[in-house]
């Protein structure tokens, strides 16, 4: 399984914090290095959908080539309707 980051991007007002990153994360452990401000953090962050991309900011796939914040969003929407299913009934 694989992690493919391209053409990541993410501003903050007129602050780029990510410019276009590109890395594809095989299995494995990884430490992510870099200065203060390098934007370590906001990666992560974007990965983990903790933080919303910008629009055109570039895609997170899995190795099957599937959007992997689009389908937690499309997860999380799903999850949603089913619990209002429930309460409903």
């Amino acid at each position: 399984m694989e992690l493919k980051i391209t053409d990541l991007k993410k501003t903050y007002g007129n602050v780029k914090a990510l410019k276009g990153i590109n890395y594809t994360f095989t299995p494995g452990v990884y430490g992510i290095l870099g200065a203060n401000g390098a934007g370590k953090s906001t990666m992560i962050n974007l990965i983990t959908d903790n933080v919303s991309r910008d629009k055109n900011g570039g895609s997170i796939m899995y190795s099957d080539g599937e959007d992997y914040i689009m389908s937690a969003t499309a997860l999380k929407n799903k999850e949603k309707v089913y619990k209002e299913q429930i309460f409903l009934n």
